[in-house]
């Protein structure tokens, strides 16, 4: 007999659940500065609408960036656009691409390792 847990199917899965554990843990994350080498792998952008300073919309109306805004947090971020969107990136076909890409991070990071440390804590301004 199988144990209970690998029984379980998607079916058991509570997707209000799952989304308001996610949504309790964003609120109470901190990103915290990162000088280590960081690869965001992310499907292309919703780029809707330009605005002001070449900013851009998406249909969401919310605001893009090219790298999720996440450089402000780790200055050596390399970003990987693979084909999918926010979900079907991690879904066949598109999985492959993620997979080759993720391969590729990983196998040049073991090339070059490096130590990553936490970068300084910034300060206020005053």
């Amino acid at each position: 007999r199988k144990p209970k847990h690998a029984e379980a199917g998607i079916a058991d899965f509570d997707n209000a659940k799952i989304e308001a554990a996610f949504l309790t843990a964003a609120a109470a994350y901190q990103p915290q500065p990162w000088n280590g080498a960081v690869t965001l792998f992310r499907p292309p952008l919703d780029r809707r609408w330009q605005v002001s300073g070449g900013t851009w919309v998406s249909t969401e109306r919310e605001y893009v960036f090219d790298d999720n805004d996440w450089r402000k947090h780790a200055s050596a971020l390399q970003v990987c656009e693979v084909p999918g969107g926010h979900h079907s990136m991690v879904l066949v076909p598109n999985v492959a691409v993620l997979a080759e890409a993720l391969k590729e991070a990983l196998d040049q990071a073991e090339r070059h390792p490096a130590r990553p440390q936490a970068a300084p804590a910034i300060q206020a301004a005053e």
